[in-house]
């Protein structure tokens, strides 16, 4: 049973992999504790919440277990809320050319230990972190060898220790957000605060704007967002500020936010 809609002040975004949880080895091993499942829970209760991911939309709902929250999985194309599951027509289609791309892989890879494939069915993920450092171009080289042998319909983008295999389609985290609002009526003057760490997120930190709040996680590398915390545990502590908030009125939302931010971002 869904919740009735409605249009609270403050719209929240996370992402998860490297915000949420610290990036592990294997993804299946980056998974939330309770209390922080709770703290989530109390958030999804006061605000909206929707989490924006790479991983497939059945992973992410599973792994988080906030029943009333948005999820915006693989990268933006598919999305649930408030029982709407909408995927995007086009990756949908390519989905059989990605299939077939990962069955030639798997055979290439073979001679290269420490590499896992996820395949999350409209993207997929090749992951290295448990490789040898020294293969990384060679692995490169054959991902990049198959993007070619798929004559236009998929491309590969780089991550923390993953190279990514999408549609290549004009798609991405920021678009799937804006696809999410065009769901939700009164949301377009709502305070937004969105936190991610990586490059994927950088797509969805360029569809705010000054009056929003965006948040990059880890230092250094140039990045679109506001502001910066250094750790996953800053992310967490910010939350649990924002998750004991009673708050009114949009713009004293944001100032008490900057004051925090401010004082806990590195």
């Amino acid at each position: 049973m869904t919740r009735p809609l409605k249009t609270p002040n403050i719209f929240l975004f996370l992402d998860y992999d490297g915000t949420l949880v610290s990036i592990k080895k294997r993804p299946e091993l980056a998974l939330l504790h309770a209390s922080k499942k709770k703290i989530l829970k109390d958030l999804n209760e006061k605000y909206f919440l929707a989490i924006v991911t790479g991983r497939a939309l059945k992973d992410i709902k599973a792994m988080v277990g906030t029943q009333n929250a948005a999820y915006i999985g693989n990268h933006g194309l598919e999305i649930f809320f408030q029982g709407k599951h909408w995927v995007h027509p086009q990756a949908r289609k390519i989905s059989i050319t990605l299939k077939n791309c990962l069955k030639i892989l798997k055979t290439r890879i073979q001679s290269l230990p420490g590499v896992r494939i996820e395949d999350k069915t409209l993207t997929a993920s090749i992951h290295y972190r448990a490789m040898a450092a020294n293969t990384k171009f060679i692995l490169k080289a054959l991902i990049l060898k198959e993007i070619t042998a798929a004559k236009g319909l998929l491309k590969s983008t780089d991550g923390k220790k993953v190279f990514e295999i999408r549609p290549n389609i004009e798609w991405d985290k920021g678009r799937g957000i804006q696809h999410l609002l065009q769901w939700i009526p009164r949301s377009a003057n709502k305070l937004k605060i969105y936190v991610g760490d990586d490059m994927t997120d950088e797509d969805a930190f360029k569809i705010f704007n000054q009056n929003d709040m965006t948040i990059r996680v880890g230092s250094g590398k140039k990045t679109r967002a506001f502001y910066r915390f250094k750790t996953v545990g800053h992310v967490w502590k910010f939350l649990s500020i924002l998750s004991g908030f009673d708050l009114q009125q949009p713009k004293d939302t944001a100032a008490r936010m900057n004051r925090n931010l401010k004082r806990d971002a590195g």
